[in-house]
């Protein structure tokens, strides 16, 4: 029986059965230098034939996207980077050595760094500030890494 989609592009785990199968074919792809789109893989998965072979598809490259965001997080962890608490900046600017902004949603997910910004709040919301820059923040909506100076 061929692979169906529940309507649900949120919930990954219902392509982690292809998962092993999708990762062959995305490391012949990066062994031949090719990009992967999601035409690459047409017809090369067993068991997402059919009719919803796209959305399977799309659905194995936003699980690679998500699961890169995530060893880029784990990694900062253990490179010493901490959990950003908003209450931080309640009493004006702070220095970090690094800011990492994070967050995954339709379309991939995002990992953004800055060396030696700082964080501010503006009208309640958490504002980066580069180097001596006093405005033109860049408003953070995504999570929050920070290491420490």
């Amino acid at each position: 029986m061929p692979w169906a989609f529940n309507r649900d592009y949120k919930d990954l785990t219902q392509v982690a059965d292809f998962w092993p199968d999708y990762l062959a074919v995305y490391g012949e792809l990066a062994c031949d230098g090719r990009y992967p789109y999601n035409d690459s893989f047409k017809g090369r998965i067993p068991g997402i034939e059919g009719p919803g072979e796209v959305t399977a598809i799309y659905l194995l490259q936003q699980t690679r996207s998500l699961r890169n965001m995530e060893l880029k997080v784990e990694r900062h962890r253990d490179d010493g980077w901490r959990d950003f608490d908003p209450g931080e900046v309640a009493r004006g600017p702070v220095r970090y050595a690094g800011v990492a902004e994070y967050g995954f949603c339709m379309g991939g997910g995002g990992f953004q760094k800055w060396d030696h910004p700082r964080l501010t709040r503006f009208h309640g919301s958490v504002v980066l500030l580069k180097g001596r820059a006093r405005v033109n923040g860049h408003l953070l909506s995504g999570k929050l890494l920070v290491k420490d100076l």
